[in-house]
């Protein structure tokens, strides 16, 4: 649950920023205890695969993540004056179906949608992704698919985007990576845009990798 008590522009900044996933939350655990990750689609979800996102990750980084059974959408996680789904409602649902996962501090539960979404408490018109400080995420991959935009089919570019989108939620929570500064870094802080994501490097740089290869691979 999230208990909003904002006075000051500069305390909803801040919270902005954390709901982005601009700036890290500070999990109940440190960050070598996350030890397990989990890939939940929700409602209809099929591209890129979960499957494919389990053996990308498995290849480039020699994580083990886990994909459970997909949990079916109702209506009270769309909000219907803007045809979009509710970042909070989804993490409802998602601590409802999977209740000793979501008591796992030391579990990190990714949720995944191919419908466009928003953070009910930001004044914004869609997010790509809402992370909240009790280790659940949530990605949006509708604003990643060119269709979205009447643009041409190009599921090479859907799989792109949505797996450095993964691999930034991975950054903030599993890897405590510090944010940067450079438009082109993986770990930028900054992206408000499709154009913003693919403007970022596919990959995390040398200075990320070497800090990646300091956390145990198991636990």
């Amino acid at each position: 649950m999230i208990f909003l008590k904002i006075t000051t522009p500069v305390r909803l900044f801040a919270l902005s920023l954390f709901l982005m996933g601009l700036i890290s939350s500070t999990p109940t655990v440190g960050a070598t205890d996350l030890c397990r990750v989990y890939l939940i689609p929700l409602g209809h979800y099929s591209q890129p695969d979960p499957a494919s996102l389990v053996e990308y990750y498995r290849q480039t980084l020699g994580l083990i993540m886990e994909v459970l059974p997909a949990i079916p959408l109702d209506s009270s996680v769309v909000d219907q004056g803007r045809n979009q789904l509710i970042g909070e409602e989804l993490i409802r649902v998602m601590k409802e179906r999977y209740p000793s996962q979501s008591a796992d501090e030391r579990a990190l539960l990714i949720g995944l949608t191919q419908m466009d979404m928003f953070i009910r408490f930001m004044p914004w018109q869609f997010a790509f992704t809402i992370r909240m400080p009790d280790h659940f995420v949530v990605t949006s991959t509708a604003r990643m698919d060119p269709l979205f935009f009447n643009e041409p089919d190009d599921p090479n570019k859907v799989t792109k985007r949505v797996q450095k989108s993964i691999s930034r939620t991975l950054g903030v929570f599993y890897y405590r990576l510090p944010l940067q500064t450079r438009p082109t870094s993986l770990m930028y802080g900054q992206i408000l845009s499709v154009s913003d994501l693919d403007r970022l490097a596919p990959d995390f740089d040398a200075a990320d990798r070497e800090l990646i290869a300091r956390k145990p691979a198991t636990c």
